[in-house]
């Protein structure tokens, strides 16, 4: 038997918990970037933008990295440290391909 989804060929929309938002938040805010934040929760740019916006976060110039560091940032437990590792391992892997693109040119 074929589910709503399949049937209708609607995509449900992504619901975010407030402490998603706030992660979001935190993370735009401590420097990463919105791919690389929507990259780690499965999604495209475009709702991460969507909740930069909708809680007024002073938005950077595209493409304009800060630098991270992941030990800055113990004060908010192992797990909060887990992410930022698992968001730097992105940026990097991210970096290495548009290095990579920018050889061939």
């Amino acid at each position: 038997m074929r589910d709503r989804y399949t049937m209708s060929g609607v995509k449900p929309r992504y619901t975010w918990l407030d402490e998603q938002k706030d992660l979001i938040i935190l993370l735009y805010e401590i420097g990463f970037t919105a791919k690389e934040i929507a990259t780690y929760f499965g999604v495209t740019d475009t709702p991460i933008l969507d909740r930069l916006l909708e809680r007024r976060v002073k938005m950077r110039r595209p493409g304009e990295l800060k630098s991270v560091d992941a030990d800055a940032y113990t004060y908010y437990g192992e797990c909060f440290k887990k992410i930022v590792n698992n968001l730097l391992l992105i940026r990097k892997n991210r970096l290495a391909l548009r290095n990579k693109k920018n050889k061939k040119r």
